[in-house]
């Protein structure tokens, strides 16, 4: 939520309107920065989800997301949670690399620091350390719900079926474990797809022939 999209989100999104026929809405949400906090970027992204329930059904709505955009894929139905559900669940959940940005000061957070920091040296694209940069980012001095910073800690009460994918080699594989026990928790049905020896949001890069097979897994996902 702190990098603003890449030519790779351009074209998936051009491919998965071509070949599933459907409405492809694209959200620009507000980037944090000094002057924008995370509270903000939920703000935007579940009025937009709202305004897509008064167009669609609500089970005709996929929503997919990668990285931060994979968290707030998520969040976006912990916010509805928290928010007493207003708005009715879409139909399924894909997040690629989702995470979280939890405070690892904290003790209860030790052991999913020292997961992220035992896969830094497969890791080809982020640093764990960067985490902690992004926290105070998306944070500063505002008090928010945790959830908005770390989805592993929400409610995911009567979320639809959710599909995760993970790059076996990248240091955000250490949340699976807990985005798991949130779903068996919440008896959630969901899927945790893992790419061999890949690395962070790899369905976006198409020169892998892993990367070209699960995002064409996803495209047929969507067009159901």
């Amino acid at each position: 939520m702190i990098t603003g999209p890449d030519r790779l989100d351009f074209s998936l999104s051009e491919r998965i309107m071509e070949q599933t026929g459907k409405d492809v809405w694209f959200l620009f949400y507000p980037l944090c920065s000094e002057d924008v906090k995370i509270d903000k970027t939920y703000e935007v992204s579940f009025e937009t989800y709202r305004f897509m329930t008064e167009t669609y059904k609500a089970k005709n709505i996929s929503v997919l997301g990668f990285s931060s955009g994979a968290c707030l894929a998520l969040g976006i139905f912990l916010h509805n949670n928290a928010l007493a559900r207003p708005l009715p669940m879409a139909g399924k959940i894909i997040s690629v690399s989702p995470g979280g940005i939890p405070d690892v000061t904290l003790k209860e957070n030790k052991e999913i620091w020292e997961k992220m920091n035992a896969l830094n040296h497969k890791d080809i694209m982020i640093e764990p350390t960067y985490f902690k940069t992004a926290r105070e980012i998306a944070k500063g001095d505002k008090d928010l719900p945790e959830y908005m910073l770390d989805g592993t800690v929400g409610d995911f009460t009567d979320f639809p079926k959710t599909y995760f994918y993970y790059g076996e080699n990248e240091c955000l594989y250490a949340f699976a474990d807990e985005f798991k026990k949130a779903m068996e928790k919440y008896q959630v049905p969901y899927e945790i797809i893992v790419g061999k020896g890949m690395c962070h949001c790899y369905p976006l890069l198409r020169f892998f022939r892993e990367g070209r097979v699960a995002q064409d897994e996803i495209i047929e996902l969507l067009k159901h």
